[in-house]
């Protein structure tokens, strides 16, 4: 790899960590629920679950955290697309894979999740350029 391209990659990752793990509670969902009934009681499950796959990823379980952030981003969790957007980025669990990391953070951009759409607007275009 070029001496300009592990630069780059490495600002990039440098920008990935920043934005990737561990992020704020309220954003990734994580923060307690206030409302009592079903619905907050799956929303809690749904919180704990993605505070879980978070600690796998931190712990380095790189596998049992990408099955985690899968199993919720086909749930539809916005944060879960995020983070296994990052892991298809940088290969984590699985062969680097640009596309698809694109295609979760649009996804996780559509439902509204601010920092998915800075990461299409920010990190993919300067990727793509090396």
């Amino acid at each position: 790899m070029r001496a300009s391209k592990q630069a780059g990659l490495f600002g990039g990752l440098v920008l990935g960590v920043a934005l990737c793990l561990p992020c704020g509670a309220e954003e990734a969902g994580l923060s307690e629920a206030s409302e009592a009934g079903p619905a907050a009681s799956e929303q809690g499950e749904r919180s704990e679950a993605l505070a879980e796959a978070h600690r796998l990823h931190e712990q380095g379980r790189l596998e049992a955290a990408h099955e985690a952030f899968t199993e919720l981003a086909e749930a539809g969790n916005a944060e879960a697309k995020v983070q296994l957007g990052w892991m298809y980025l940088e290969g984590h669990a699985t062969e680097p894979d640009m596309e698809r990391a694109a295609e979760l953070w649009q996804e996780a951009a559509d439902a509204g999740h601010e920092r998915a759409e800075h990461l299409l607007n920010a990190v993919l275009p300067g990727l793509e350029a090396q």
